[in-house]
């Protein structure tokens, strides 16, 4: 067999890119990062993984495929919708790889919606010491 520079440097090539493929360090990345959001409200969450062929993530609230009724629930897409109370344990976001090894995880805090106003007079508001007043509900009394 001849030797032709230009097929072993092709050869060559060839196996530094597939092992510095395959030497890639894998990890899953979501975001948003930390978030907070209202009780029956939903966020959004995307993975990015990186190192492996299969970028298909399964979903988990605080270690539950797809959550439960007490942290809130999150779909095969990532949709994550808050529980109806505030939840009295720490509520982690995870994506878990397809080696079922690679984890990536967020915290969400969960809290209680504010008050809903529903008007404010007088409009505009003047400048100045005045009384102004406003009605909704959710208010506290006090």
């Amino acid at each position: 067999m001849k030797f032709n520079p230009r097929t072993h440097f092709l050869l060559l090539s060839v196996v530094c890119l597939f092992t510095a493929s395959a030497l890639q360090a894998q990890s899953i990345a979501i975001s948003p990062g930390y978030t907070n959001v209202g009780v029956n409200q939903t966020v959004q969450y995307t993975a990015t993984v990186t190192g492996l062929a299969n970028t298909t993530v399964t979903w988990e609230v605080s270690g539950v495929v797809g959550g439960n009724s007490t942290l809130g629930t999150i779909t095969t897409a990532g949709l994550y919708t808050a529980p109806a109370t505030v939840p009295t344990a720490s509520t982690l976001i995870e994506a878990l790889g397809s080696d079922h090894k690679t984890l990536g995880l967020v915290y969400v805090n969960v809290a209680s919606v504010g008050p809903s106003i529903t008007s404010v007079s007088p409009t505009p508001v003047p400048t100045g010491t005045s009384t102004i007043t406003i009605t909704g509900v959710g208010f506290q009394k006090g």
